[in-house]
C-alpha cells in the first residue's frame, strides 16, 4: 500500500488531521516542506490545498518538482486576487460567495489566515508557467485557481541515479522536521471570513 505523508507547520492543523485519521497509518509531520529533508524524486503525487499563498510561490513551485518522481503529478488548489482587468470575474465570485455562504453557512476553520492573497491571478499563472512547463491552469470562483502538472518521465537509470523512494524514512523525518520550521503566519484572533484561508 502506498505511503501517504501529511506535513504542515501549524500545530493545530496537524493535531486535527491526526485526530481524524481513524487508521493511524498515515504519518503527519510538523514542519515546513521547504526545509524538511525529503529525499529528491520521492513522491508519486504532491497535493496542496489553499496553502501556496502562505509561502513564496516561486520557491515552492521550484521545490515541489524536485520532490516529485518522473511521471508523477502535482495538483494544487490555490488562492489569488484579481487586478483591475479581473473586476468582472471578481463580481461573479462575490455573488457566488454570497450564494455559497447562504446555502452552506460560514465555516470558521482553525487555520492561520492570509488575506488578501499576495499574488494576483496573472502573477500566479506566470510563475506556474515558468516553473511548471506545460502546466494546466484554470481560474475558479471563490478566489480559487487550480494547477495540474505531470513531471516529464525519465529512464530507470536516471531515476536510480537521483535517489531512492521515501519508504521507511518517515519516522526519521518526523523527528527532524518537528521543530525545524518557523511559523510563516502569526497566530491570533481569527475574523469570520467565509471561504478564505
Amino acid at each position: 500500500m502506498p505511503l501517504v505523508v501529511g506535513i504542515d507547520s501549524d500545530q493545530v492543523r496537524i493535531g486535527l488531521a491526526g485526530s481524524l485519521d481513524g487508521t493511524g497509518s498515515m504519518p503527519y509531520l510538523l514542519g515546513d516542506f521547504m526545509d524538511c529533508p525529503f529525499p529528491p524524486v520521492s513522491f508519486d503525487l504532491i497535493t496542496s490545498i489553499a496553502t501556496l499563498h502562505h509561502m513564496p510561490a516561486d520557491s515552492a513551485l521550484t521545490r515541489m518538482p524536485e520532490l516529485l518522481k518522473p511521471g508523477g503529478t502535482l495538483a494544487i488548489i490555490g488562492l489569488a486576487r484579481s487586478g483591475i482587468i479581473g473586476l468582472p470575474f471578481e463580481l461573479a465570485r462575490a455573488i457566488a460567495t454570497r450564494l455559497h455562504t447562504h446555502r452552506k453557512g460560514c465555516w470558521n476553520h482553525p487555520s492561520p489566515i492570509v488575506w488578501p492573497p499576495p499574488l494576483s491571478y496573472r502573477q500566479m499563472r506566470h510563475i506556474a508557467a515558468v516553473r511548471l512547463p506545460g502546466v494546466q491552469y484554470r481560474r475558479h470562483v471563490l478566489w480559487r485557481y487550480s494547477l495540474w502538472w505531470t513531471k516529464p518521465a525519465r529512464s530507470c537509470c536516471e531515476l536510480d541515479a537521483l535517489g531512492g523512494c521515501f519508504g521507511a524514512r518517515a519516522a526519521a523525518l518526523s523527528m527532524r522536521c518537528r521543530s525545524s520550521a518557523p511559523k510563516r503566519v502569526a497566530r491570533g484572533p481569527r475574523p469570520r471570513r467565509c471561504g478564505r484561508w
